[in-house]
């Protein structure tokens, strides 16, 4: 039996169809649709109904036409995330990863030197090294060349040593993090972190269905040890969330016999202790005392991720443990990463050449520039009423204000400074004079060339070369005769080639002659 296709409504499935790939595509960028040809091969339909069903699109605004490139989504505003969120942490994350949504603060010091570029450009040239790789593609805890450099790096004595097989690599920091707390069995026990503490590791301890302890820190970046103990003699922990060399958000160094002192009672105590090094590279003092290296060996663990130093395009987590290797081991191949192995491969080179340290001591000499130029616009704005402290390593500066009106008059005065040194952008580039350098004044020659620094009104369409007005600054007369001169030349040798772009030329030049001399004339020879 054959069943007969409804050609009257065929637009309105195309119709709702299109709808779908809008609502999918809702975001503040506008996004190309299907081609009429693509859609109608896609859907079996003729052109004739895609054509009408986008023509419906269209009239409602819901998308629009561009020439020669297509249809495309109209751009819409990000919704705003409802007030009356159960958490506040919840609610400030959900908004500040909006589209369009500009942070005032990140924990991304990549965005201001990353290593991308760099590590794109190592992959291209082991792709090419190594275009069919013998090694196995399923490598579920890492690289082996990245495991063996990142045990490297970490090893300080021979006596704190690292080993490749020590080393486990994931997908992220969170799906590591959530490895290393079932491989311990640390699920439904009770954890001590340091108050504030990152976000990220506040949520996977919850779905881990960890207690938390939170430890406040003082202004000095030191925990009351007292209280220290007396929690720990009071509560079953089982487990500490530490920051490897400076407290997060403070930026405060804590000293090293305070850390010695309470990797001892860890140790006392067998308790795990899990030393977050995201941020330990960062560090304005190189000689930064570690939990690691005082910590008992055994009931230690590290983790940390790349996308902090490197960018985004390395966004791998990895962890190191010596002990409890058979079940990470069993966990890490039943969750069977699936990673790039000549990204990692790449990861590994740029530790080995020590392409990293060079990078982290530019990056670490860039924050705190900008560090110092921060203290100097509160400083000078503050008029006294703030109180900085000088952090230790990159993060922010930690400033308290007595006065609320205060401290609302300084954060507009900053806006202000800020807003006065952004460059103003002209928007209209088709009466706009750009300034060249004399040298490019030499005219490109041929059919469809237009010469440096010629700058294109919004209606000029034609394919024939044309020589605009340019504004040049200043030179003196030796300079500008010997310029003349050069050019002279060049267009007597090659006057049979010039056609009518000579007498355009030698009309610029002689506008330029006249208002930098004067009353005064260069002659430019004829065609």
């Amino acid at each position: 039996m054959t069943v007969r296709k409804d050609a009257s409504f065929a637009y309105q499935a195309v119709y709702h169809y299109l709808l779908g790939l809008i609502e999918a595509a809702r975001g503040t960028t506008e996004q190309k649709l299907p081609s009429l040809r693509q859609l109608a091969l896609r859907l079996g339909v003729s052109g004739s109904t895609t054509k009408y069903a986008y023509a419906l699109l269209e009239d409602e605004g819901r998308i629009h036409a561009k020439a020669r490139f297509g249809y495309f989504t109209r751009s819409i505003a990000a919704a705003p995330v409802t007030a009356n969120a159960g958490d506040l942490l919840d609610h400030v994350f959900a908004s500040a990863r909006q589209p369009g949504m500009l942070a005032l603060s990140s924990d991304a010091p990549a965005m201001l030197l990353s290593l991308q570029g760099p590590l794109l450009t190592m992959e291209r040239e082991l792709t090419r090294q190594y275009p069919r790789s013998h090694a196995p593609l399923y490598q579920p805890l890492g690289e082996p060349e990245l495991r063996a450099a990142l045990a490297e790096h970490y090893t300080r004595s021979a006596h704190n040593h690292w080993q490749a097989e020590h080393v486990y690599i994931g997908a992220d920091l969170r799906s590591v993090l959530e490895l290393s707390l079932s491989a311990l069995n640390l699920g439904g026990s009770v954890a001590l972190v340091e108050s504030p503490c990152s976000w990220a590791i506040l949520r996977q301890l919850q779905a881990a269905n960890i207690r938390v302890i939170e430890m406040p820190l003082g202004d000095d970046g030191r925990f009351n040890l007292p209280a220290l103990n007396e929690l720990f003699t009071r509560e079953p922990v089982r487990l500490a969330v530490l920051s490897s060399t400076v407290n997060i958000p403070q930026g405060q160094l804590m000293p090293a016999q305070d850390k010695q002192q309470i990797c001892r009672w860890l140790a006392e105590r067998d308790i795990w202790l899990f030393e977050n090094d995201t941020w330990g590279e960062l560090s304005f003092s190189e000689s930064a005392a570690r939990y690691r290296d005082f910590a008992d060996p055994d009931k230690l663990l590290v983790f940390s991720t790349f996308d902090k130093i490197i960018g985004g395009e390395a966004p791998y987590g990895y962890v190191l443990c010596r002990q409890q290797a058979a079940q990470l081991h069993r966990l890490f191949m039943q969750r069977g990463f699936r990673l790039s192995p000549m990204r990692q491969k790449a990861i590994a080179r740029l530790y080995n050449s020590r392409r990293i340290d060079l990078h982290l001591t530019t990056l670490r000499a860039m924050l705190l520039k900008r560090m110092q130029q921060l203290q100097t616009l509160l400083e000078e704005h503050g008029s006294g009423q703030w109180q900085v402290a000088r952090p230790a390593r990159w993060r922010e500066l930690l400033a308290q204000s007595g006065a609320p009106d205060r401290h609302a008059a300084c954060v507009r005065a900053l806006v202000g400074r800020t807003n006065r040194h952004r460059p103003r952008r002209n928007l209209q580039p088709a009466t706009r004079l750009e300034t060249v350098p004399a040298p490019q004044l030499q005219p490109r020659l041929g059919q469809g060339h237009r010469p440096r620094g010629a700058t294109i009104g919004a209606g000029d369409h034609r394919r024939k070369p044309r020589l605009q007005s340019i504004a040049m600054p200043r030179l003196r007369k030796p300079a500008m005769a010997h310029i003349l001169g050069k050019l002279r030349t060049s267009l007597a040798d090659h006057r049979t080639d010039i056609g009518v772009a000579f007498d355009e030329t030698r009309q610029m030049l002689t506008a330029q002659a006249e208002y930098i001399f004067g009353d005064q004339h260069l002659p430019v020879a004829g065609r």
